[in-house]
């Protein structure tokens, strides 16, 4: 776990820098400059192209982490295994491009009514897509060399940085919104060469195209793997996007769009820690699993149960005890307030999957990897099934209570197939010293006052806060050593803090 915990450090530190560059975005820059209109086009836009993307790469991102090991050969340059993950999403590209075309009517029909500036740029969608195919093949390369900081770089600081240009540039009138979109979306395209530059860097750009192993058994394992994966890659996917698309459909559409992906995305800083540790855990996971190693596996499970528990209860603290401050702070805010319960449910079902640790990374990389396919279609029918009935009733609201039961629903069944077909659960007694914790911390910080009167202090209030979460929350999380990686973690950053001072 200690390779984990140092690259999922470096990550961590990446991503809340990108983290902080989103927030400077989400919380003042949007709502300043774009109307909620234009925020849920961009918005839609995006999980549009990412879940179609998700097909079109046919399981590659899956394929390059499962598989690798059985490549992994330098002096041969990994046998064109390269070559096959960069040539597989370009056979799914052709098949998605025309079917895309062909449904553009139905398209129209749903969208026509609630959302109509949608269709000028429906189009648009297709490089987006195709960009964010490559960039998900390159991340997974450089992810099995265990290499996660720089295309976190990439994602979280780069784009974000183009993000906050180019609308800078909007406010002040150089761009219109329509180049506004051209640019955003040439930005993911940038992102693939600087991959793409990255991998040539690292020595390991090899585009040999020695398919032999097509003849081996080993290609109908990965064919059948790949089927499998990209089915339940795209439920999962789907669960997690189909929220948005559904919004803009009903009534409210991009306007009530605008203010769902505000709140979705304050929500959201929570689950940085998990990309992090999930992102190192799939390969030394699917290792393991070549190996039959079932102690390493339970080890990694419940290690990144009560890690993730920690982190994500700890960023939830953060949102939401200022809550109303950050509500506050963003411009025109008071029309972005209805979403603060979005927040808190969001919120709550990004920590209930942390909670569960990689149960997903576990079940994709053994023998049973057909049971994901199983859980993600069942997860994508249930939530869309709830959103049909949530959001009408519910709105924006209704829609994140769709998401939290879906993702619930979805975590006991595979903790409960991991428990009786392994024997291995995620949770301790350490689960419950860190709720109890993480109550306690929220009783006492919800007795401290709150200002609103002026920006400073707004400011004020959510640094005090922060700070007292943040001393009395770790803290009691080191004196209880639920945590040994953090625990470790601690002592050596003391020590090395002690050390700078004796120089």
């Amino acid at each position: 776990m200690g390779v984990i915990i140092r690259q999922s450090v470096k990550n961590s530190i990446v991503s809340y820098a990108g983290a902080a560059i989103g927030m400077f975005n989400v919380l003042w820059l949007t709502p300043k400059y774009l109307t909620k209109e234009e925020i849920g086009l961009t918005r839609f836009m995006l999980d549009m192209a990412l879940l179609l993307a998700q097909f079109a790469q046919l399981g590659t991102s899956h394929l390059a982490v499962r598989f690798f090991t059985y490549f992994q050969d330098e002096t041969q340059k990994y046998k064109g295994f390269l070559g096959f993950l960069l040539l597989l999403p370009f056979i799914g590209l052709s098949i998605l491009i025309p079917l895309y075309i062909f449904f553009q009517p139905v398209f129209s029909d749903i969208y026509t009514k609630e959302s109509p500036e949608l269709l000028q740029y429906y189009f648009y969608f297709l490089p987006l897509i195709i960009f964010l195919v490559y960039i998900g093949v390159l991340e997974a390369y450089t992810r099995v060399h265990l290499r996660i900081v720089v295309p976190a770089l990439i994602r979280e600081v780069f784009l974000k940085l183009a993000n906050v240009l180019l609308i800078l540039l909007y406010g002040l009138c150089i761009i219109d919104f329509h180049w506004l979109v051209i640019l955003f979306i040439a930005s993911y395209g940038i992102a693939v060469i600087l991959l793409t530059i990255y991998v040539k860097k690292l020595g390991r750009l090899y585009l040999v195209w020695d398919f032999g192993f097509i003849r081996t058994p080993l290609f109908k394992q990965m064919i059948i793997y790949s089927f499998f994966v990209l089915l339940g890659g795209a439920g999962t996917l789907l669960a997690s996007k189909i929220d948005t698309l559904m919004v803009a459909a009903y009534k409210g559409g991009l306007n009530l769009t605008g203010v769902y992906a505000l709140a979705f995305n304050i929500a959201m800083v929570i689950e940085i820690p998990r990309r992090a540790i999930t992102q190192i855990s799939t390969p030394l996971v699917a290792d393991a699993w070549r190996r039959n190693d079932l102690l390493q596996i339970a080890s990694l499970y419940k290690k990144s149960s009560i890690n993730q528990l920690i982190a994500g209860a700890f960023l939830f603290l953060g949102v939401w005890c200022n809550i109303d401050s950050i509500f506050d702070l963003i411009p025109n805010g008071d029309t972005f307030r209805i979403g603060k319960w979005v927040v808190f449910v969001i919120a709550m079902s990004r920590v209930t999957d942390m909670a569960n640790g990689i149960n997903s990374e576990i079940v994709v990389n053994s023998k049973y990897y057909r049971f994901d396919l199983f859980t993600m279609v069942l997860l994508a029918f249930l939530t869309i099934f709830l959103n049909s009935i949530l959001i009408p009733r519910y709105q924006i609201v209704g829609a994140a209570m769709g998401t939290f039961i879906s993702v619930a629903s979805y975590n006991i069944i595979r903790t409960v197939f991991l428990w009786i077909t392994f024997r291995m659960q995620p949770f301790t007694v350490k689960t419950a010293i860190t709720i109890g914790i993480s109550l306690l911390t929220f009783w006492i910080v919800s007795f401290l006052p709150r200002y609103s009167n002026s920006f400073g202090a707004i400011v004020l209030t959510i640094a005090v806060r922060s700070i007292i979460i943040t001393i009395l929350y770790l803290s009691l999380i080191y004196i209880t050593g639920v945590s040994e990686e953090l625990n470790s973690l601690a002592q050596q950053l003391t020590k090395r803090i002690g050390w700078s001072g004796n120089k």
